[in-house]
């Protein structure tokens, strides 16, 4: 295998990456982030009413960011039980 189809092959998924993030970033948004068919439901039973709710394991924060941009929250209470664990293993 020549040196360029060898820098083609390791790199084909980030090229590929790329090109769809440039050319349909609205797709790329829905694959890496896709609405949970809950929130769907919320959104369709609730209306535009404002909501107050609570996510529990809070993760990276991309679900928390998704109910914030699909539903009407007026407060909306992150819990992550995990991170008092870290910061205490931490302080060890």
């Amino acid at each position: 295998m020549d040196l360029k189809s060898l820098v083609a092959e390791k790199t084909r998924v980030i090229r590929y990456g790329v090109i769809i993030r440039a050319l349909s970033p609205s797709l790329y948004r829905e694959y890496l982030n896709p609405t949970r068919p809950m929130i769907s439901y919320v959104r369709k039973v609730s209306g535009r009413k404002p909501l107050i709710g609570v996510e529990i394991g809070v993760g990276f924060g991309l679900n928390a960011k998704n109910i914030l941009q699909t539903l009407n929250m007026k407060m909306l209470y992150l819990i992550d039980p995990i991170a008092e664990q870290i910061l205490a293993l931490l302080a060890c």
